[in-house]
């Protein structure tokens, strides 16, 4: 019989990449976790982990196992959160998990309104720049950018979050050494500060620019630094130019500053859809459903607020 403390160990040293950094997460020893984790590969006799001086990593055993681990502790964690749903106030903990830009705009301006409407309910929100992949992220609500993730995990539940305007920005330093473009065809001498994990990987987003199938238009460029974070820093150094959301805070304190320029303006692309995706179930979880009403509604409200 396989124990849940055994999967939730296994689980947190997947995760965390680290038998030391999972023990502190579950607030257990380094020895304790190895036990569950040794335990847990004599059940199934298997190797879930391989262990270096450096890190650990998952066997191809251990990858295959974590998607059914994932599942049933989901699963499990449905029926605490079923018996709480007894009660008058929804209650426990909703990881959020999605892009940096579209989480410090739609979720962290509001937490603490929603904090104060659900006391019962606590918020993890994890800012992952990468292709999320529901077998490795666990979560109950992801929050995204484009149509990528529903298209890729079809059991996901997809649903339109709000619109966007996706603007163009560059240093006054980047634009004094590389020239200020004028229009889309001008983007080939410059550089392109893109998401590491994008594919592809050396893109910007422009109207009047090529459409695949990621379904908006881009122009690919040169790409000498490609990162899963600090974007806005690197362009604040001339490293090239990004993608970002003009309303959001940290982007309009830039531009006030003059520190950032607005370029392309003409050219920006207004109808980038993000989507917020949820696991299928039969019940839908009372947190879940507090968290998406109350943040739909807020970026909801930003959009209107955007169009007028």
């Amino acid at each position: 019989m396989l124990k849940t403390d055994w999967l939730e160990s296994f689980n947190a040293v997947a995760l965390a990449g680290s038998f030391t950094a999972a023990a502190r997460e579950r607030q257990l020893s380094t020895m304790a976790l190895s036990k569950h984790i040794a335990a847990l590969e004599s059940a199934l006799g298997e190797a879930l982990f391989e262990r270096t001086t450096r890190r650990v990593r998952l066997t191809e055993f251990g990858g295959d196992f974590l998607a059914r681990a994932g599942q049933v502790l989901r699963e499990q964690e449905n029926l605490a959160d079923w018996v709480a749903s007894r009660r008058a106030e929804p209650s426990g903990c909703i990881r959020v998990v999605g892009m940096e830009q579209p989480l410090q705009a739609t979720i962290i301006p509001f937490l603490a309104e929603f904090r104060r409407a659900y006391p019962g309910i606590e918020v993890e929100v994890d800012a992952v720049n990468e292709l999320l992949d529901p077998h490795r992220h666990l979560f109950d609500v992801a929050w995204g950018v484009g149509r990528y993730l529903g298209d890729r995990f079809p059991g996901l539940v997809r649903r339109r979050l709000m619109r966007v305007v996706n603007g163009i920005f560059a240093s006054p330093d980047y634009l004094a050494r590389f020239g200020t473009p004028h229009h889309p065809d001008d983007l080939s001498a410059h550089r392109v500060l893109p998401q590491l994990h994008d594919e592809p990987n050396d893109f910007l987003i422009v109207s009047g620019g090529a459409v695949d199938d990621g379904g908006f238009p881009h122009t690919r460029m040169q790409a000498p630094v490609r990162t899963s974070t600090g974007h806005l820093e690197l362009c604040l150094q001339g490293l090239g130019l990004i993608n970002a959301a003009p309303d959001l805070p940290v982007i309009r304190r830039s531009v006030a500053s003059g520190r950032l320029i607005p370029v392309l303006e003409a050219y920006w692309y207004d109808a980038l859809d993000n989507y917020y995706y949820i696991h299928q179930v039969r019940q839908r979880q009372p947190k879940v459903e507090a968290f998406t009403n109350f943040f739909v509604a807020r970026a909801q409200g930003i959009a209107t607020t955007e169009a007028g």
